[in-house]
């Protein structure tokens, strides 16, 4: 995205050597004030930026390479002394209101947390986005506005105060981290596209554009710091402000939307009695969520087609708050965004994206070296991926990994049991594995629940197939995982063991959310709410059964009819729309047809015409297998 705000005069993007050259050439100075050139930075480069966003002012020595520029950026906000000062600034109710804490410093990072997911959705960097959120609040007051205001009151005689410009000398001069050859503080020395991203307000106080006919009070920099600043905005286009300065100031107004409610709710302006909380919250609705509706609206006239994408996640955040029978906000159990996962030069996944609900049972689907297990091993910790995020119940899949493995359980395709042990030994073991307070009751609900009971007592190695799949399944749910993931649960299992499978995965399904990997379709239609298809690493459906048996994923459906009397084909291929007639048992047919036309009609109008009664007329849904032989076919 940083095509988006690195322009020239006529907005197309600039190349890396246009990009590099040195702002002071063929470039007038800023407010008047003659600059000088920039330190050379060090450039690195990430995807769909140049070396130029990557360049600092101040020159450092190379730094490994395990995490890009912008992660740097990120590190360097996230362990400032300004940041942490956030945290004696008021937000809306006072610190001590309750007993939680809403300071600056909790609104930062909630802040940060929707800018990150969203500026992911519309494929900016979510590091640069994220750099720009912690870092939106810094050079704010205390006591809001009317504290910036009373500041920039007191200091009229020298140019006046502004929290955003202030922000920019915090991060490029008062905030220090590298110093100039010449001694001069460069603050945490950020990247240009981080600090582009920080900067709000583009402009200085002499600069600002007309509002209403008036020149707006709000200005971004400093007449002192313009000469980083030419730095910064080196060949951006006038005012306009990066796509993810656009996303920062966004995610603001949607967290001060979600959290001004529940401010409002704790400080007693709604009163939560008889249930009706959440009903005055809604009543002032319009004064509540306008920013964030006029911040959409935006977005929406600035970049339609991101807007279109982002829309949802949006006010998915908006309701992520929400009251008794609020059900505006779903969560998600298990997301993938963007996943890809190389082997060296095989792509064993190729940018997966899906999500799944709480309490739901999703089959996940593909031939033989599509991917599936590997995606799994990367929801379990087991691998990262190569590119992309995965999360479970919320918590980052990477940088989260223990508090993964505690809310997840996993049965392998290979079942890794010993078989040495008992069927209690061994699953006591497990327990003691993760820590579990009261074993042996845990050890006792577990055997019930799977069938466990005639074969607790024996050795696992005595046990049959079926038996050792749920011992296998136990030691999966034993530390009460609210996700399940099921590779191939199974696979080997004779008639009676699989029905019997089945329904131990179906009671489980009632309260926790279950991705299982299965080559068995009629399990897949008995079992799952929904159908998850990749192959050969890239996503190919998903959706429910039903939906896709339905003939949604092709141009043709088919109808199924019976007639009193014998019919020949070719006869039927008469019919309007008829693309193909396959005689059934007896006098039934299954007429193929486009699936833009209603061929029912003619159906009718054909009978008449030769006498014939209508038996039977319906619709004829393929079968699941069916379905995942047309979406996988080579």
């Amino acid at each position: 995205m940083a095509g988006c705000w690195r322009t020239d005069d006529e907005g197309q993007r600039m190349t890396t050597n246009q990009a590099n050259t040195p702002y002071w050439v063929n470039q007038p100075a800023l407010f008047g004030h003659p600059g000088r050139p920039p330190y050379a930075g060090a450039v690195g480069d990430t995807e769909g930026y140049t070396a130029a966003d990557t360049q600092r002012w101040i020159e450092e020595p190379v730094k490994s390479s395990y995490r890009s520029p912008f992660e740097r950026d990120r590190a360097r906000v996230l362990h400032s002394a300004a940041l942490r000062r956030l945290g004696a600034k008021t937000q809306v109710v006072s610190p001590a209101a309750d007993d939680f804490a809403r300071t600056r410093l909790t609104h930062s990072l909630e802040v940060a947390q929707v800018g990150r997911s969203l500026g992911r959705s519309l494929g900016c960097d979510p590091d640069v986005v994220d750099t720009a959120c912690l870092a939106h609040d810094l050079g704010h007051p205390p006591f809001g506005h009317n504290g910036e205001k009373a500041l920039d009151q007191c200091a009229a005689g020298i140019g006046g105060f502004e929290g955003n410009a202030q922000t920019l000398r915090l991060l490029t001069r008062l905030e220090t981290k590298s110093f100039a050859p010449d001694g001069a503080s460069a603050g945490l020395n950020l990247t240009r596209a981080s600090l582009d991203a920080a900067i709000k307000y583009p402009w200085s106080l002499a600069q600002a554009p007309l509002r209403n006919g008036k020149p707006t009070s709000k200005f971004g920099v400093y007449a002192d710091d313009a000469e980083v600043f030419a730095w910064v905005r080196h060949h951006a286009s006038g005012h306009r402000v990066p796509i993810e300065g656009q996303v920062m100031d966004l995610s603001d107004d949607i967290a001060y939307s979600v959290h001004d409610v529940e401010d409002s709710i704790v400080a007693t302006h709604h009163v939560a009695a008889s249930g009706t909380a959440h009903n005055k919250a809604f009543e002032h609705g319009p004064k509540i969520t306008s920013p964030t509706l006029q911040a959409c609206r935006m977005l929406k006239k600035a970049a339609p087609t991101a807007f279109r994408r982002s829309k949802a996640a949006v006010f998915r955040y908006i309701f992520r708050f929400s009251w008794p029978g609020c059900d505006l906000y779903t969560p998600m159990a298990i997301t993938a965004q963007h996943v890809s996962k190389l082997y060296g030069e095989q792509k064993a996944l190729d940018n997966v994206s899906f999500s799944i609900g709480e309490n739901e049972v999703v089959g996940f689907l593909g031939p033989n070296g599509a991917g599936k297990s590997t995606m799994m091993k990367i929801l379990t910790c087991f691998v990262p991926p190569t590119t992309g995020e995965a999360s479970v119940c919320g918590f980052d899949t990477r940088t989260q990994s223990m508090d993964v493995r505690r809310n997840v359980g996993y049965l392998p395709e290979h079942n890794p049991l010993y078989l040495d042990l008992y069927v209690r030994e061994y699953l006591d073991f497990v327990a003691g594995i993760h820590r579990l307070k009261d074993r042996t009751n845990r050890v006792r609900k577990m055997v019930e629940l799977v069938g466990l009971g005639r074969e607790q007592h024996k050795r696992i190695g005595q046990l049959s197939k079926g038996y050792r799949q749920r011992v296998g399944l136990a030691q999966a749910m034993i530390h009460d995982p609210q996700v399940l993931i099921l590779d191939e649960p199974t696979s080997g299992l004779d008639p009676n063991q699989l029905v019997e499978i089945r329904g131990v995965i179906k009671e489980i399904g009632r309260t926790k959310t279950v991705m299982l990997s299965t080559h068995i379709m009629q399990e897949v239609e008995a079992i799952c709410d929904r159908v998850i298809i990749i192959d050969r690493g890239t996503l190919v459906a998903d959706d429910k059964a039903s939906t896709l048996r339905s003939g949604n994923t092709s141009q043709r459906s088919a109808l199924e009819v019976e007639f009193d009397k014998a019919v020949q084909a070719n006869v039927l291929l008469n019919i309007s729309g008829v693309l193909q007639a396959k005689n059934g048992m007896g006098n039934k047919w299954i007429l193929a047809h486009d699936s833009a036309n209603d061929i029912r009609p003619a159906v009718f109008q054909f009978a008449v015409e030769k006498g014939l009664q209508v038996l039977g007329l319906q619709k004829s849904e393929r079968g699941l297998e069916e379905v995942f032989k047309e979406l996988t076919k080579k």
